[in-house]
């Protein structure tokens, strides 16, 4: 049985895609993915080297009489973009048109309340969202989990907290930004570390 190696940028929704599964479930819930699906919890949030298990596909056989019509239809997976906008006082950007790019192919969305909502290719790897005085690069399936600290600088990037480029990583940005965050939302000690109640609080404040 194949064994897929994560890539930076992959995510199970365009792993099963390529494997020609349409329902990323066929791999996360396999008994073999238990250990990766325990570990990682999300499964578009995964860690390059990580391995995912890639079972065989299975034939299906439906018994239908040969004297009629038959219609059978396929259900598929929607991947969806989800976008949270604020302003730099945490305010959400409410009503507003933006310009999306995704892989590409562009268009235009309405964002409400902060949020952009969109369904996209679950092979999508690129995107770029386009405001009136702004362009935001979206690397789609690039967050790392939390636990890595690849993946804490990037929620502290997203949320403003963080402001340098993420490689080369600038010590004393990452520390002042982890005890920033640390503050503003009461833990202790307010210090460098990102513990277990940090990645936490990270995770439901950036929204994975």
């Amino acid at each position: 049985m194949p064994i897929h190696i994560v890539e930076q940028g992959d995510h199970l929704s365009s792993i099963a895609e390529k494997a020609g599964f349409h329902d990323l479930r066929t791999i996360w819930d396999h008994p073999e993915n238990a250990a990766l699906k325990a570990l990682r919890k999300n499964p578009h949030v995964l860690q390059p080297g990580d391995s995912v298990f890639i079972p065989e596909k299975e034939q299906r056989t439906e018994q239908r009489p040969t004297d009629a019509l038959h219609k059978f239809r396929l259900s598929k997976e929607v991947l969806k973009l989800r976008v949270k906008l604020q302003k730099v006082d945490g305010e959400p950007v409410e009503d507003t048109i933006c310009g999306l790019l995704i892989d590409g192919k562009a268009s235009r969305e309405p964002i409400s309340a902060g949020l952009l909502d969109k369904p996209i290719a679950r092979s999508a790897r690129n995107g770029k969202l386009e405001l009136a005085d702004d362009q935001i690069a979206i690397g789609i399936g690039d967050l790392d989990p939390v636990e890595e600290q690849s993946g804490q600088l990037a929620r502290l990037l997203n949320l403003g907290y963080y402001r340098r480029a993420l490689d080369p990583v600038d010590e004393d940005e990452r520390k002042s930004a982890v005890e920033e965050f640390k503050c503003d939302h009461e833990l202790t000690p307010v210090n460098p570390e990102c513990d277990a109640a940090t990645q936490a609080k990270l995770l439901e404040i950036h929204g994975c």
